[in-house]
């Protein structure tokens, strides 16, 4: 997973976004959101429904990142499906990746599927 922006509201934790002129929008998949002033947005066949805020109006917000220590090597979390987790490497010594089981998915980028339970996950959170 990428640098995911999240934001705290009313004690709850949204996606968010910060716009160009410094408004923050919070999105729920959650339509009981609309009682808290969200509004709902079409996407295809999806829903989403989003609130415009102001910084005053949240408890925090902050860039997360998922990484996972596997097999003595810190790797960055891209992809979760039920119990498992993909890591990826984009620097570092080909090898030690093959060596791990990694496949090339593009130039100098390796990947792997693996247990949740064989890997240390760490949430790193930089607070806006």
């Amino acid at each position: 997973m990428r640098n995911i922006t999240n934001a705290i509201y009313n004690g709850k934790e949204y996606s968010a976004g910060i716009k160009k002129d410094g408004q923050i929008v919070i999105r729920s998949e959650n339509p009981k959101d609309i009682s808290n002033g969200f509004w709902e947005k079409s996407i295809g066949k999806n829903s989403i429904y989003i609130k415009y805020v102001t910084r005053d109006e949240l408890e925090e917000i902050y860039d997360k990142r998922i990484s996972a220590l596997y097999e003595g090597h810190e790797f960055t979390v891209v992809d979760e499906k039920d119990e498992m987790i993909s890591i990826v490497a984009m620097t570092g010594d080909y090898r030690v990746w093959l060596s791990l089981g990694m496949e090339s998915i593009d130039r100098g980028i390796y990947q792997k599927w693996i247990k949740k339970g064989d890997a240390e996950i760490k949430i790193i959170k930089e607070a806006l």
